[in-house]
């Protein structure tokens, strides 16, 4: 079973979370009362960041770099796992405790529903949270989920997407079909590539998923952080309000300038036509 403790603070984190935080941060200048968070895939509430981990090559290229941000969200994210004494040792937060501490921040009250089919994981859950913060799920999510109650952000975060290998990863066309029903939404997924030159060519697999999203309807920011081969970048699409789209990219160039990321390997794609897929149709802008 995927266990993300190994891959914490990775850097597909360091793409992932400033953007949950920038777009999630925008959405609440909007909320009225509680701000209702949901994760498909919620994965642990803390992470340990252990020696054989990956982050060295996330967050620990900004711990040892001493860059500083002019962004929000990138400080707010940064200030959660900074440790003066060094990160080994230290946790890197999940997602659900970005959101809970960004609420706490911002004055907002805070309520999750939370979904892993880890028993470790849901464990951790429920010591994290009390029963008023969040409802746990000790079970996959379904769209039928969001039928009633509509979050005001959802995160979908899968491990990866099925391919002809790695057929135990959810599906791309059933993940997109959280987009039918919430307003507010994000999928984060790998970028792979094989092959030789520099960068190496992305496979037929990673760039199918891309154009399955736009042509869905959905804007697109891709970012690669190596000219090599297997994972090499990671991409979000998703559906937001335009305050909240242009929160999530601002963050994205702004960790990835901190990060030395080449910038021609940093692209957002708007869906042909802005077409927006909406529950019951599509619409123009």
């Amino acid at each position: 079973m995927y266990d993300h403790n190994k891959k914490a603070g990775n850097e597909g984190d360091v793409v992932k979370h400033p953007a949950l935080i920038a777009a999630a941060a925008a959405l609440m200048a909007e909320c009225d009362g509680a701000f209702e968070y949901a994760d498909t895939f919620a994965g642990y509430a803390f992470n340990s960041l252990r020696s054989d981990g990956e982050w060295p090559k996330g967050i620990g290229v900004l711990g040892r770099s001493g860059r500083t941000s002019d962004n929000s969200a990138v400080n707010f994210w940064r200030q959660l796992w900074s440790c003066t004494a060094g990160l080994r040792g230290s946790v890197y937060p999940g997602s659900s405790v970005f959101i809970l501490k960004l609420c706490l921040s911002k004055g907002c009250s805070f309520h999750a529903r939370l979904w892993d089919t880890s028993p470790a994981v849901v464990a951790q859950l429920m010591n994290a949270f009390n029963t008023d913060e969040a409802e746990i799920h000790p079970r996959p999510a379904e769209v039928g989920d969001f039928s009633d109650v509509k979050p005001s952000l959802l995160l979908i975060d899968p491990p990866g997407l099925r391919t002809q290998s790695k057929k135990e990863y959810p599906d791309l066309a059933d993940l997109l079909r959280y987009f039918d029903v919430v307003d507010n939404a994000m999928l984060w997924f790998p970028i792979t590539a094989q092959g030789g030159g520099s960068p190496a060519p992305e496979t037929k697999p990673s760039r199918t998923a891309k154009s399955q999203c736009l042509a869905r309807g959905l804007w697109v920011t891709s970012v690669r952080w190596s000219g090599g081969v297997r994972t090499c970048g990671c991409r979000l699409a998703y559906k937001l309000r335009p305050h909240a789209r242009e929160q999530l990219r601002a963050a994205v160039n702004n960790v990835a300038a901190l990060m030395h990321w080449n910038p021609d390997w940093v692209t957002h794609e708007e869906p042909p036509n802005q077409w927006i897929h909406r529950s019951g149709g599509t619409r123009a802008l």
